[in-house]
């Protein structure tokens, strides 16, 4: 009973982890002297984890031939992580403000002219991003209790996102209720314009014919 009941709650939790995608894999390109950059606004807590290496699509069993420039930036720009000349490494952070957090990735000192690198990127975070064996093995937890905290950390994942998803709502409203305010002062101001740009050709008009003595 107990083991299906810890595979119900393992189902559940996959089905989760599906649904609010806190873990991202991702494969591109990088040409010579070109900068591929990934982003992903987060809110302030968020736990992130990431892998990345030089692979090549022809040889996989083979060490990759190029290296590469990684940084990753948070909103205000300051380097959460830098490596230079490397083929491979990982990052780690908890999400310190709301905002944009931007990885970037790029090649330099390059001989060959159409110097291509393939890279593959593994992006996790909130519960994703959790070392669940280490906290096992800490909290001396297994089986369905273990199961059951993660469904517990997945529920808080998903209330904290609909609580920023919300935030973020308030202010596109508020955003475009400032904008909807300021085309209507915009359209009134225009009008106005018009209607005293009327008024003054009519009263130079008006003064015209009268010199010529045409009214």
């Amino acid at each position: 009973m107990a083991k299906a009941l810890s595979a119900a709650l393992s189902v559940l939790v996959i089905s989760l982890l599906l649904c609010v995608s806190p873990a991202r894999s991702l494969s591109f390109e990088i040409h010579k002297e070109r900068t591929k950059c990934m982003n992903e606004e987060l809110h302030s807590g968020a736990l992130v984890l990431g892998e990345y290496r030089v692979t090549d699509p022809k040889e996989l069993d083979k060490p990759a031939i190029h290296k590469i420039h990684a940084r990753l930036s948070d909103p205000d720009g300051y380097t959460l992580h830098l490596a230079e000349g490397v083929d491979k490494g990982q990052f780690g952070f908890k999400a310190s403000t709301t905002g944009v957090y931007v990885a970037c990735f790029w090649l330099e000192n390059v001989d060959a002219k159409e110097a291509v690198v393939a890279v593959d990127l593994d992006w996790k975070t909130g519960v994703a991003a959790k070392d669940w064996g280490n906290i096992a093995k800490r909290e001396h937890i297994d089986g369905v209790e273990l199961e059951l905290r993660k469904i517990e950390e997945l529920v808080d994942s998903i209330h904290e996102e609909m609580l920023f998803l919300r935030e973020k709502e308030q202010e596109m409203r508020a955003f475009n209720e400032s904008t909807n305010t300021r085309i209507v002062v915009l359209g009134a101001l225009s009008l106005l314009f018009c209607l005293l740009v009327a008024v003054f050709q009519s009263l130079h008009m008006k003064v015209f014919f009268e010199r010529k003595k045409l009214l």
